[in-house]
């Protein structure tokens, strides 16, 4: 992303707030849109770390996510109010060595549980259908075990072409939209040849197309051969 530095401008993301504040940009950011937009510092800093992966964060800071995530939260254990004397010995006795040695191995053994439990459920959730994410079917086979209808998260198609089918791109499987779907995909990329000659790779809207763009060219992807980039592009999200 092109940074540059701007002089008595106001801050563009503190002014699109629901209570806007008016602060000295400083600097200048290119947004996923190809357009700039003048930031003070602490945006700036914040737009670095967050525009490159806004796709997977708007999910993650849903307000209604957020809710939930507040819900479910446990109560913390109780403190314990005991100390240990400052009267004791540096090195501890034997005695407590080998207990804090057996004390170390249980806390290893329960993290290791607990790290097994965590890909035992996610090796028995893969592929189901969770009403509340938005997700696509892939019609390629999978593992014995699998359900016939494989569910993938749309955030997830790159990741899940890449480790369950033989390296594949995103793109290069035919993902299907479920029939009761309540979301479309049609912002679609015809930059890359994968995506071209799938059809067009499509997406939710034009911010995750952009960030799409933007890590496939990244990563190398195989320009579409024959025309201007942008205007092939252009072309597939105005026939779509």
């Amino acid at each position: 992303m092109a940074h540059r530095i701007v002089t008595e401008k106001s801050c563009d993301w503190h002014g699109l707030l629901y209570k806007p504040a008016d602060v000295p940009a400083q600097h200048v950011r290119i947004n996923l849109t190809g357009k700039e937009n003048d930031l003070c510092d602490s945006c700036a800093m914040l737009f670095d770390l967050s525009m490159p992966r806004i796709e997977t964060l708007i999910d993650f800071f849903n307000p209604e996510v957020i809710q939930r995530l507040l819900r479910s939260g446990r109560s913390p254990a109780p403190e314990k109010s005991e100390r240990r004397s400052s009267q004791h010995a540096l090195l501890p006795a034997p005695h407590e060595a080998e207990r804090g040695e057996t004390a170390a191995n249980r806390a290893e053994q329960r993290s290791d549980r607990g790290s097994s439990d965590v890909r035992r459920s996610a090796a028995v959730n893969r592929g189901k259908r969770k009403p509340e994410v938005h997700q696509v079917l892939c019609p390629l086979e999978h593992g014995s075990g699998s359900p016939d209808r494989y569910f993938v998260n749309v955030r997830d198609r790159g990741s899940h072409a890449r480790g369950s089918h033989g390296g594949l791109l995103a793109p290069q499987v035919p993902y299907e939209l479920p029939p009761d779907a309540n979301f479309t995909l049609d912002e679609k990329c015809f930059q890359h040849k994968a995506c071209a000659e799938a059809g067009g790779y499509g997406f939710r809207n034009r911010l995750a197309l952009s960030t799409h763009t933007k890590r496939a060219n990244e990563a190398g992807w195989e320009k579409a051969v024959g025309q201007d980039t942008t205007e092939t592009n252009q072309a597939g999200v105005d026939a779509a």
